[in-house]
């Protein structure tokens, strides 16, 4: 669930890169950041994992740390994906996937 602390980095990022740009470069070069909607949907889609294959195996603190993190989650992102969703995921991660085969393999370090 580190997902619910990258969404809200990312998110911020966002909001302030016209000021943070001059001291750290643009959000989209040369290694563009993850845009925060995407880590806000990754981060619902990992809740709903741990809660669905691992809840029994938790425990009490396991269990309260997610729901704790869950809720933080739901406050933070309105625009939350209905339970279940997961063709949007699998389209980012072909997109992804797709554009590094575009590019072929890395070149070797010298």
């Amino acid at each position: 669930m580190t997902h619910v602390h990258l969404s809200l980095f990312c998110t911020l990022a966002e909001r302030r890169a016209p000021a943070l740009e001059s001291t750290y470069g643009p959000v989209d070069a040369p290694h563009p950041m993850t845009p925060g909607r995407k880590v806000f949907e990754r981060a619902h889609y990992l809740g709903e994992q741990l809660r669905s294959t691992t809840w029994p195996e938790l425990g009490l603190a396991g269990r309260g740390l997610t729901d704790w993190l869950t809720s933080i989650l739901r406050a933070l992102d309105p625009a939350r994906p209905p339970p279940g969703a997961t063709l949007h995921l699998l389209l980012h991660r072909y997109l992804r996937e797709a554009a590094k085969a575009r590019k072929g393999p890395p070149e070797p370090r010298a």
